[in-house]
């Protein structure tokens, strides 16, 4: 996801399996990264609000959850959700504020959610 800045933002996990969110400038030098716990972001997006969202996995005790993390513009954790076995492969931001998720659930369909703008189904 490009920033206003012209650098870039971008998740994934780092080497110990915890989400991470990196922040660069134009040319891909880092100027910020975060981590966020187990598990790991697919998908990032700014929100209206200036913060982020981010989709991807939380990989947990139990099993591998559909994760959605919503953090203020500096990756600081303002709540995370976590929705069943399964993966969040996108996620947008409503012109309301909710949050629309796509990925693929426990039993690989494809799986569709919609959520307030605090992440509640």
């Amino acid at each position: 996801q490009q920033t206003v800045d012209g650098g870039f933002i971008v998740t994934g996990r780092d080497g110990d399996f915890d989400g991470l969110l990196l922040k660069t400038d134009g040319q891909g030098n880092e100027q910020r990264r975060k981590t966020f716990g187990e598990g790991w972001g697919v998908s990032v997006q700014k929100t209206i609000d200036g913060g982020l969202i981010v989709t991807g996995r939380d990989v947990g005790y139990f099993g591998s959850d559909v994760l959605l993390h919503k953090m203020d513009g500096q990756g600081n954790k303002q709540w995370r959700k976590t929705f069943g076995e399964g993966i969040g492969l996108s996620v947008q931001q409503t012109v309301d504020g909710e949050f629309v998720v796509s990925g693929i659930d426990g039993n690989n369909q494809i799986l569709l959610l919609q959520t307030d703008g605090l992440g509640n189904i």
